[in-house]
């Protein structure tokens, strides 16, 4: 009978390996079981009356124990693999949202810049009006036609200083 308990453990195990899961696994815990319960069950028949009785009797409780356990690891291990199944899929879509996330973070950082570029325009030209309400004759035209070009294009830079001022204005009558 023994001969008989490791050829099923042996079949499960054969089998598990070929198609690993956990019901091939669930099997072999099973078949191993049985063969534990075949021998012990043998080994009962050697005695009599109620010691007998008891032998029978704890050969089942250990088989019920075994095949319970092996019931419960399957279990376990199936909700394992649903549950990292779900935990995949919730991660996928985390990682889409945060996507989205960032890509309306560069957006509105784009149009933060853009606004900051116009403020930074906008008081450049009230710095460069200021110095042109101080100045007479050509060189207040000439600041005038700069402070246009600066408020037209975000390129031209608005001279600060009284003596890039004045290198601006023999450059713009060069191009003029």
């Amino acid at each position: 009978m023994e001969a008989s308990g490791k050829q099923k453990v042996a079949t499960a195990e054969l089998k598990a390996a070929y198609t690993p899961s956990e019901p091939a696994s669930y099997q072999v815990r099973l078949a191993r079981a049985d063969a534990k319960l075949d021998l012990a069950r043998e080994k009962c028949d050697d005695l009599a009356g109620n010691v007998k009785d008891v032998c029978v009797k704890e050969a089942k409780a250990t088989a019920v124990t075994a095949k319970a356990n092996a019931k419960a690891h399957m279990k376990t291990a199936m909700a394992h693999d649903a549950a990292y199944d779900k935990a995949s899929k919730a991660q996928g879509m985390a990682d889409e949202k945060a996507t989205q996330a960032q890509a309306k973070a560069d957006e509105i950082s784009a149009v933060a810049r853009n606004d900051a570029d116009t403020e930074m325009r906008a008081a450049a030209l009230a710095v460069a009006k200021e110095k042109c309400d101080a100045l007479a004759g050509d060189a207040r035209v000439i600041a005038s036609r700069m402070r246009r070009r600066a408020l037209a294009s975000p390129d031209v830079r608005v001279p600060m200083g009284a003596d890039s001022l004045q290198t601006s204005l023999f450059t713009i009558k060069e191009l003029t």
